[in-house]
């Protein structure tokens, strides 16, 4: 694939996904757009999103700046619920944070969300299928003001991929 080639990583888990549905490149013009994705729900970043909070990664990224968690702090050992935090799932936040380029983000994979996600989160869109780490990343320099969004790629996958 030509991505990889450029040097650019591209998740298996995402590879073999292409081959089972249709894909199409659509273009998120707007940080609106953008911040309207809808984030996981893994028990590795659940202090992110509390059970029955909305989960666009606008609201997501807000709960990083209103808790004063850095993405440098979250990779590090806190003292928090095992339960909801592993400070190894964001390593990888630290290391696109610290050597962040607007000019290199790449694509993000979405897929329609569900009843129950747009339920939970009425301003969202789609769910980001792959790209969360570097999602996180960019939402929250966008809302700390600290970059201007850019014209995104993103690869929609239809059907829904779990």
């Amino acid at each position: 694939m030509q991505r990889e080639e450029d040097g650019l990583k591209v998740d298996k888990r995402l590879l073999d996904e292409i081959k089972k549905g249709d894909l199409y490149l659509i273009s998120l013009e707007d940080e609106h757009s953008f911040l309207s994705l809808i984030w996981h729900a893994i028990d590795d970043s659940r202090i992110l999103t509390p059970q029955g909070q909305s989960r666009t990664l606008r609201d997501v990224a807000q709960r990083l700046i209103d808790n004063n968690y850095s993405l440098n702090a979250l990779s590090s050992n806190l003292d928090l619920n095992a339960n909801q935090y592993n400070p190894k799932w964001f390593d990888k936040c630290k290391k696109i944070n610290d050597n962040f380029d607007i000019d290199k983000f790449g694509w993000i994979a979405v897929t329609p969300a569900t009843e129950d996600e747009l339920r939970s989160s009425p301003k969202g869109t789609f769910y980001i299928y792959d790209g969360t780490h570097k999602s996180l990343v960019l939402a929250k320099l966008l809302l700390d003001k600290k970059i201007y969004f850019k014209t995104l790629e993103c690869l929609l996958l239809i059907p829904r991929r779990n």
